[in-house]
């Protein structure tokens, strides 16, 4: 009776590590580049002005646990949260640049995700996660781009 106690404990540990133990979505990192190109005219302005230069941003994430992933979302706010800038979920695993401007692209569990350009804040807010073939939402990440 203690082995077959034992083994179902054993067995029950490995299958909630399996399942649930692994986060999808284990980093994100942004960078949002201004479009003008003089560094020295970028670093006079005052803030009020420097915020309505546009920039591209750019998401790179870092996927764990990839299995029965269907989709990618990513989301860009103007505060913490929020999706009212950039909203859409890209299709797992397919690589290109798309019509709207953005692009995915991957290389094994690493992924950069092209989201546009956007200008008029200081800070803005992303958050990236992921949606199972079931239509369950994983945890997510948030990050804050300055």
């Amino acid at each position: 009776m203690k082995i077959q106690t034992f083994f179902f404990i054993l067995c029950s540990v490995f299958y909630f590590t399996k399942t649930f133990g692994q986060t999808t979505v284990t980093h994100l990192s942004a960078t949002a580049e201004y479009l003008n190109p003089d560094q020295a005219a970028l670093d006079s302005m005052p803030l009020n002005i420097l915020r309505m230069e546009e920039r591209a941003f750019t998401l790179q994430i870092t996927l764990g646990n990839t299995q029965n992933v269907n989709k990618i979302v990513v989301a860009l706010g103007s505060s913490d949260g929020s999706n009212d800038l950039f909203y859409k979920e890209f299709a797992y695993g397919v690589d290109g640049n798309f019509q709207d401007g953005t692009f995915y692209h991957s290389n094994g569990n690493n992924v950069s995700v092209g989201i546009g350009n956007y200008a008029g804040a200081i800070t803005y807010y992303a958050e990236v996660y992921a949606i199972k073939e079931n239509g369950t939402r994983t945890e997510g990440k948030r990050y804050s781009i300055q």
